[in-house]
């Protein structure tokens, strides 16, 4: 896991060597243990490397060998079965890296070689004798690669920051994504950022860049796409799925360093300790470390411990109220490090799990993101669910499924039924959304979140979630908040099998019994049953309440010190109870908001850079 930069110098005008070096020493976090270069009369690459296959100084990078030039930043899981095709093929290996046999599987299948590949990964290659560079990124996004073309330039890397330190240019604000991101709390769903001039290379992509004549083409190297499975029965499924997910954990364990475990007492990051357990990988595996707030309603202690009572695992138990750095202070980090405003105060709890986990020394921690995209685990999907029933008319299996959803949630059967007939029938109509009071009507009733529109069917938002909102967001966030404290969080859940299968099964068997995510609970009934029949699910959360109390000194002086940046968006009241920050005032806005609007603040005071106010 690493940090990588390309500057492409056009003009000819740049001292290459020392503006890669800049580049990469704004992200020496992602890759502490060594600095390498390399450079000619065209182009520099720089690597900041955070050892982790093959330890040795032989495995550093930039990698060179068969005329090219390679920067990394991830991992290829199946290394080992791609350098054994390799060998068979006439290559021989100076090492025992991932990196060199990524390398070795460009020299021999070119651009064709991503598709051999099980990991997560963006990736520099420098071709000399073809005189071009070929950025690609893995198929979901998993890993950072951002770029921007100037007149004078052409630079990619890991973080936005690297590419605004080049030169003297000027970067021009993204007004539509700060609209988005303050109107409806959206981020990273269209491939933009916060600054015009710099773009994602989005997940699944490919860049390729010629150097002679400063050229370059951008296409997809991969789509997801459902599978036909129909023939399958619900026992078959549940096998298949299980034997995947076990597979996915013996590749994505494969490491030269210590690794620990993310436990929420949730049914992903329970599945994945109990499989470690399973597979006789507590060796390689050797400590759980968990976000705790006890005495609250997020507390997840119970689940917790029922994890632990039944996999020998050492245990690290955090307790992010309980500490007493700032909450300022590490938003304020945190938006500097995301290269752009945070949604939610969750990340405070990813913060203090990554710093405990980097404290004790690890570098790979596992996590469970992913899974609820594409089995089904989030709040919108029983409403989709039951919508498919009613527009097939199988009126007997929705009532069926109102009844056991109502008992499952408390909800009585008559009213959930209404609530599901109700959604069913607003998919069909096209209508203006109500906005908030807080909002000029005025200025946000002209916007319009991009080419997003509600899915209405259980599938489209699976793929919708993949593709455009869940995705691209979380594995951001998740990226960013480990790489902060240079910890490689790995994702057993996004093996490309495993997403594959789980999209292409029938969205009837994603809530049987009406439980969310079925096919996890029956496909691995040895998990505990206070787990497996676990109704709720929070993530990492934090209480938004108590970040706001302890916090709304800071979050009034923000405020009022940019009353430019967020007026636009308010109502005239809303705008004096931001601009004079009382706290008493600001505790009758909506928190989501006022939070958002501080996050904002604090990314206009990191970035360095004054945001225009629109007329």
């Amino acid at each position: 896991m690493c940090g990588i930069g390309l500057l492409i110098d056009i003009e000819n005008r740049f001292d290459k060597k020392a503006v890669i070096r800049e580049m990469c020493d704004l992200i020496a976090h992602r890759g502490p243990d060594h600095f390498g270069s390399y450079t000619d009369e065209k182009l520099a690459i720089g690597h900041r490397r955070l050892s982790i296959i093959d330890l040795s100084e032989g495995a550093n990078q930039p990698f060179c060998k068969w005329d090219l030039v390679a920067a990394f930043n991830g991992e290829i899981y199946n290394y080992l079965e791609v350098r054994k095709i390799l060998i068979q093929a006439g290559y021989t290996f100076d090492t025992e890296s991932d990196t060199e046999v990524f390398l070795a599987a460009y020299h021999y299948w070119k651009e064709n070689c991503f598709q051999y590949l099980n990991g997560m990964w963006a990736v520099i290659i420098y071709d000399i004798r073809a005189q071009q560079v070929i950025l690609c990124r893995d198929r979901f996004g998993i890993k950072p690669l951002v770029y921007s073309k100037t007149t004078q330039f052409f630079a990619a890397g890991s973080e936005v920051k690297q590419l605004r330190s080049i030169g003297d240019q000027d970067s021009t604000v993204n007004e539509e994504v700060i609209n988005d991101f303050v109107l409806f709390g959206a981020l990273n769903y269209s491939g933009q950022t916060f600054w015009k001039e710099i773009q994602e290379v989005p997940a699944g992509g490919l860049i390729i860049y010629n150097l002679q004549d400063h050229s370059f083409q951008s296409s997809r190297w991969y789509q997801l796409e459902q599978q036909s499975i129909a023939n399958r029965t619900y026992p078959d499924v549940l096998e298949e799925f299980r034997n995947a997910f076990l597979e996915s954990l013996k590749l994505i364990t494969r490491s030269d360093v210590k690794i620990g475990t993310l436990l929420s007492g949730g049914l992903d990051s329970s599945l994945i300790l109990w499989g470690l357990h399973k597979l006789k990988l507590l060796n390689k595996v050797d400590c759980s470390f968990s976000s705790c707030f006890p005495g609250t309603a997020l507390d997840e202690s119970s689940f917790i411990d029922a994890m632990l009572a039944s996999v020998p695992i050492a245990s690290d138990k955090i307790f992010p109220l309980e500490h007493t750095e700032s909450y300022h202070t590490i938003v304020k980090k945190l938006v500097y490090f995301h290269d752009q405003p945070v949604l939610t105060p969750s990340h405070l709890s990813e913060y203090f799990v990554f710093q405990e986990i980097h404290k004790q020394g690890y570098k790979v921690a596992l996590g469970g993101q992913g899974v609820d995209e594409y089995l089904g685990g989030y709040r919108d999907f029983p409403y989709l669910y039951a919508s498919g029933l009613l527009d097939a008319s199988e009126y007997g299996s929705f009532m069926k499924f109102a009844y056991q959803r109502g008992k499952l949630e408390g909800i009585p059967f008559h009213r959930l039924a209404r609530n599901y007939v109700s959604f069913s029938k607003q998919l069909k109509q096209v209508r203006q959304p109500t906005l908030p009071g807080w909002l000029n009507q005025k200025y946000a009733s002209s916007f319009t979140l991009g080419n997003y529109s509600p899915a209405k069917t259980f599938d489209e938002l699976v793929f919708q979630q993949i593709g455009q909102t869940s995705f691209p967001y979380q594995l951001h966030s998740e990226d960013r908040n480990s790489m902060m404290m240079s910890v490689e969080s790995r994702q057993p859940f996004l093996d490309y099998k495993l997403v594959e299968l789980g999209v292409s099964i029938p969205f009837r068997y994603k809530m049987k019994g009406s439980w969310t995510k079925s096919i996890i609970r029956d496909a691995f009934p040895e998990l505990p049953y206070a787990v497996r029949r676990r109704k709720t699910k929070l993530g990492f959360p934090f209480p938004i309440d108590q970040f706001l109390k302890n916090n709304l000194e800071n979050i009034g002086i923000t405020l009022a010190r940019y009353p430019d940046l967020y007026a636009r968006f308010l109502s005239s009241e809303a705008v004096g109870i931001c601009a004079r920050g009382n706290a008493e005032e600001l505790m009758r806005l909506d928190p989501a908001l006022v939070f958002r609007l501080y996050a904002l603040c604090l990314w206009q005071e990191v970035s360095g850079s004054a945001v225009p106010p629109l007329d």
